[in-house]
């Protein structure tokens, strides 16, 4: 379909094959090649992918690392391919990070998922963990309903707005005392969640 829009007429197997060797040697000199020393900044994340393996259709988890450097520019530092969300997966690509010569990283940014968590506790040990907001906002309005969100999200909004971090600390916790009788379940997760969102 996709020769046709072009307005080919077709495209035999061989060069389709040739084309496709030629990707997978491009994206693996992209996964394999060298990284500086030090990003100061890392996000990671995971998608769950179907994907096609052994003629049958699975589900894998797509996990990615973006870096930013000092001077404040941000770049893909891998990717990798694995079953599930687990943590053995994410130390195998955190530790790959650092095979590749990643060395210094101060502050780690992710989702809240446990194997996760313990994975960038031991390849990044002595570094700062901070729960992804926009992972966390998610959370949050899971717990209230539709007429309710847009009202929350704004509100918890601005908590990462304030000035420095004491504001935001006070800032947190009198929002959760206001939302403990309308929403209680996200006043509870503001509180509980409040070091690792503020990290």
């Amino acid at each position: 379909k996709l020769i046709k829009a072009m307005g080919l007429t077709g495209i035999d197997k061989s060069k389709v094959s040739r084309i496709c060797k030629e990707l997978d040697e491009m994206v693996a000199q992209f996964r394999e090649r060298q990284l500086q020393i030090n990003y100061p900044y890392i996000w990671l994340d995971a998608i769950v992918l179907n994907v096609r393996e052994n003629h049958r259709v699975v589900k894998l988890s797509l996990g990615i690392a973006v870096g930013v450097d000092e001077q404040g520019e941000r770049y893909i530092l891998g990717l990798d391919l694995g079953a599930g969300e687990s943590e053995a997966f994410r130390l195998e690509f955190l530790r790959s990070l650092k095979q590749r010569g990643l060395e210094k990283t101060m502050l780690v940014i992710s989702d809240a998922h446990s194997g996760l968590k313990a994975a960038i506790a031991q390849a990044f040990s002595g570094g700062a963990w901070q729960r992804c907001s926009v992972h966390f906002m998610r959370n949050v309005l899971a717990q209230v309903s539709h007429k309710d969100k847009k009202q929350v999200a704004e509100a918890i909004k601005l908590i990462f707005e304030q000035p420095d971090h004491a504001s935001a600390i006070a800032f947190l916790e009198r929002l959760a005392q206001l939302m403990e009788s309308r929403w209680p379940k996200v006043s509870k997760m503001l509180l509980e969640a409040e070091d690792d969102i503020l990290a």
